[in-house]
């Protein structure tokens, strides 16, 4: 079953955080927060650069991923990259899946 990535309010560490994209925890295991401090696109991408899932993001909000696909299909432990783009930049860190 296709489950979207959950909008949530921004929360204190993401207020804080200078970083553009911030992860949390890193590494993960069940489900991560991911917290931008642009107006965007957000994708997750495998290492081979397929995209596994795209949202749109805001300043100061922040989203929680239970890494799976678009499809709903769980990703295997492993790399994976968080990218924003905007305003013609890209953003990106590395997460790992436990």
């Amino acid at each position: 079953r296709h489950r979207p990535l959950r909008s949530l309010s921004p929360h204190h560490e993401c207020r804080i955080n200078k970083n553009l994209i911030s992860i949390m925890p890193n590494p993960f295991s069940e489900q991560m927060t991911i917290c931008s401090k642009v107006n965007g696109s957000l994708l997750l991408t495998d290492p081979m650069g397929r995209i596994i899932r795209t949202v749109p993001v805001a300043i100061d909000q922040s989203l929680t991923w239970d890494g799976r696909t678009t499809s709903g299909t769980e990703v295997p432990p492993g790399m994976y990259l968080v990218t924003v783009i905007a305003d013609g930049q890209r953003y990106t860190q590395r997460v790992i899946k436990q």
